[in-house]
């Protein structure tokens, strides 16, 4: 029993430490970004292969049928599951890189290619006993196509570590280094699990780590703008630069500049509690107007900035009047004393001008001051003739 609880106790601190980062995630009340969602899911992923490595160590070598068939069983679902947290982690890299949802959609049919070859062995381990099988005595054992399966579940380190490093000047250089972190801690604790057979470390390791990218990327300190729940300007201008520079010819990049109109007297009439909490509606409505591979960010004050990567000019304003009906139908209901307004400018990329990244952002913001003129000039015509 001792010895048990001697090789579970990592576990256990593993179990603490993700509990710790979901209920964090998880009392963040804005809407989740896909990065954040791949996140969510490799801790989840990875809490229920420790719970079931717990109870694989508890009932291993306890005589009696019942052990023996939970012993078979959560082996089993142990092992389909092992992929599940290098695929999340994988996606997620490939997402915090590239920002394209579109890509992802198109890469995660291949990135399961060796998940879907494990879990295969691992169902037909139950007949030939290749992968794993429990002995009549209850006894866990590895399988001679053991570390063929295990090698399956590297492919995703290495490809991943490739990625990381060949993509470097994609990300800040803190992050850089975070995300290879994620693989070599793992890599560190399977060596020393290795040489250490009492106690469990694989899993800590992937713990440890998720909590180093937890601490260094997922906290939104670094990309994110704490109050709405948006990319900051930090990841703005990073993204913006990163995309113009690998804009495709067939690809247009376009800019979308939200001011809100008269923030100040809703400060002033209502309180800056208030003031914040219309931002985040903003944010919100954004999120839902937009599609979900759109880099939405909050540029400074109570300014906003989308960026779209289009395919053709064809709807190119579907989603600016699918926020501007958001809008209407979210001033139309409730009962707050005041409407929301808001001033919109826009502007494509064009690669022949050579605009850098700041030069783009000053081109699309004296098109919103152009809205935003209007919108005052009518105000002034309005209180004149009252």
């Amino acid at each position: 029993m001792e010895q048990n609880f001697t090789y579970s106790e990592n576990n256990i601190i593993g179990l603490i430490i993700l509990l710790v980062i979901f209920m964090n995630i998880k009392s963040h009340h804005n809407k989740m970004r896909l990065d954040k969602k791949l996140y969510l899911t490799l801790i989840i992923s990875t809490a229920l292969i420790m719970i079931l490595n717990i109870i694989m160590n508890y009932v291993n070598d306890r005589t009696g049928y019942l052990f023996r068939e939970i012993n078979s069983i959560t082996t089993m679902i142990y092992f389909i599951l092992n992929p599940l947290p290098y695929i999340a982690w994988s996606l997620y890299v490939d997402f915090f890189i590239h920002k394209d949802i579109k890509r992802s959609r198109k890469i995660r049919l291949f990135v399961v290619i060796p998940a879907i070859i494990s879990v295969l062995l691992c169902i037909l381990s139950i007949y030939n006993k290749k992968v794993f099988y429990i002995t009549e005595d209850n006894v866990y054992q590895r399988g001679e196509l053991f570390w063929l399966n295990a090698a399956l579940y590297y492919s995703y380190s290495v490809g991943t570590y490739t990625q990381i490093i060949s993509k470097r000047k994609n990300v800040r250089k803190k992050d850089y280094y975070s995300l290879l972190t994620f693989a070599v801690i793992p890599v560190m604790a399977g060596i020393l699990q290795t040489i250490d057979t009492s106690k469990s470390y694989l899993w800590l390791g992937i713990s440890i780590s998720a909590l180093i990218i937890f601490l260094n990327i997922q906290n939104g300190e670094i990309n994110e703008d704490y109050l709405t729940g948006v990319y900051n300007r930090r990841q703005l201008d990073l993204y913006l630069k990163n995309s113009i520079r690998e804009l495709k010819p067939d690809e247009l990049l376009r800019m979308i500049m939200i001011d809100l109109n008269d923030f100040k007297e809703i400060n002033d009439n209502y309180g800056h509690i208030e003031g914040d909490q219309v931002l985040k509606y903003i944010a919100s409505i954004l999120i839902d107007s937009f599609r979900s591979g759109d880099f939405i960010s909050r540029y400074a004050g109570d300014e906003f900035v989308v960026i779209m990567k289009l395919e053709s000019k064809k709807n190119k304003d579907e989603m600016i009047n699918k926020f501007r009906k958001n809008l209407r139908e979210f001033n139309e209901t409730g009962t707050r004393p005041y409407k929301i307004s808001i001033s919109l400018g826009y502007a494509t990329y064009l690669p022949a001008l050579k605009m850098t990244a700041d030069e783009f952002i000053s081109h699309t913001d004296k098109r919103m001051y152009k809205d935003k003129r209007l919108h005052r000039d009518k105000r002034e015509v309005k209180e004149t003739l009252l």
